[in-house]
């Protein structure tokens, strides 16, 4: 073995599928502990463990770069014990390797009156943690700190948030002048509030890099949707749009040309809206048309049902007239894009024989494909399937 180059190992190393066997690696040998340990180690979830944690990288500072990865879990309870916070202020000024850092819970404003916990914060953000930054359920949150925030970082996703101080229909243009532009976004539940002020026009400048953006919030307006694809149009990869969450369908306008657009993905996934097949006749033909200059370089288009739909829910798209305009607008391209469906197993079958024939040049060149929707969850946002479960491994001491 000890002949055998150091990257051979780390790669035999990452086709490991089980935490067993990882740990079995890391006291096997010196050429293999550390590998080992770096995946066993890349994710630290923080929640009431926080001496123990602080007791190893005491006594194990070389672990202290293998966390990548940093979940903060602020509950009442912590952030109302002074002797809590302290410790984990020091565990966050002996993270040196974190990359993503998500952080949940109504207690984060308590934590944040810390002052020595808020420096130590700011330092694993800017210094370390700013490729990745993900808040859920936070309570409220001062504008001003969400610009800090938001300047801080190259990839933000936000969910459950309440923003409050400032008027929020003006950005201060100090807060982000020279600071770098977000390359991802995520806006999900609860966080209307921050989809609003991103459709802003004071915050185009900030989004004009972004390229991939997903839009997954309950009541927002489609206008407001279009307004911040508008501000990442130039930049765009990959889009997804969970439709029936957005409470204008019947005020529709056009996508605006997408030039570096490869991936989309339209999400139904609120049963209590009915009007995702007139949705779809609408808004594909402005995906799409022209080719040339709307979406030149789309690859994937998914569509995705995840819930036990009404068996003419999808009538208005799946007219005849209406999947031929489709087929006929995916064949002006020089690759045409695959398109691919996500249904209820149990609806699946009469839909997919729909499909099939009314797309029939997409159908005779492989492009269609037809997936069932479970419930799982084993589909993620990009609706591809995962592929390991080692790499996920929490560690809590």
């Amino acid at each position: 073995m000890a002949r055998l180059p150091q990257e051979l190992l780390e790669a035999i190393l990452h086709e490991l599928y089980d935490v067993p066997s990882l740990k079995n690696c890391s006291l096997s040998g010196s050429q293999l502990c550390p590998s080992a340990q770096r995946l066993l180690l890349h994710k630290l979830r923080l929640r009431q463990n926080i001496p123990a944690a602080l007791t190893l990288l005491e006594e194990s500072p070389h672990v202290a770069p293998y966390f990548t990865t940093l979940h903060l879990t602020l509950t009442e309870s912590l952030t109302s014990s002074a002797p809590m916070l302290n410790m984990l202020t020091l565990v966050l000024n002996r993270l040196s390797g974190v990359t993503r850092c998500e952080v949940y819970g109504r207690g984060w404003w308590a934590a944040w009156a810390s002052l020595e916990l808020r420096d130590a914060f700011w330092a694993l953000i800017r210094t370390r943690a700013a490729h990745d930054l993900r808040l859920h359920s936070i309570s409220k949150m001062p504008r001003d700190i969400f610009w800090d925030l938001l300047g801080a970082t190259r990839s933000l996703h936000v969910e459950g948030m309440y923003l409050f101080g400032t008027d929020g229909h003006s950005t201060p243009a100090a807060a982000l002048s020279g600071k770098p532009s977000l390359k991802r976004l995520y806006v999900g539940g609860g966080a209307l509030l921050v989809l609003n002020l991103f459709a802003n026009s004071s915050l185009s400048a900030h989004l004009h890099e972004v390229e991939h953006l997903t839009l997954f919030v309950s009541g927002a307006s489609y206008a407001h949707c279009l307004a911040i694809i508008r501000h990442a149009s130039a930049s765009l990869r990959s889009l997804e749009l969970h439709a029936l969450n957005i409470d204008t369908h019947s005020q529709l306008a056009s996508f605006p040309p997408l030039p570096a657009l490869r991936q989309v993905d339209f999400v139904f996934d609120n049963s209590s809206r009915t009007d995702g097949g007139s949705w779809l006749a609408s808004v594909l033909p402005s995906l799409l048309s022209p080719a040339q200059t709307q979406s030149p370089s789309l690859e994937d288009v998914h569509i995705r049902f995840e819930w036990l739909f009404n068996d003419t829910e999808l009538d208005p798209f799946l007219r005849p007239s209406t999947l031929a305009t489709l087929d006929g607008l995916l064949s002006q391209y020089p690759s045409p894009p695959r398109i691919s469906w996500t249904m209820p197993r149990d609806a699946i079958s009469a839909s997919e024989v729909k499909i099939r024939h009314g797309l029939p040049l997409s159908n005779a060149r492989g492009s269609i494909l037809m997936l069932p929707w479970t419930g799982s969850g084993n589909l993620h946002a990009n609706g591809l399937r995962r592929q390991r479960n080692v790499s996920d491994p929490d560690w809590e001491p």
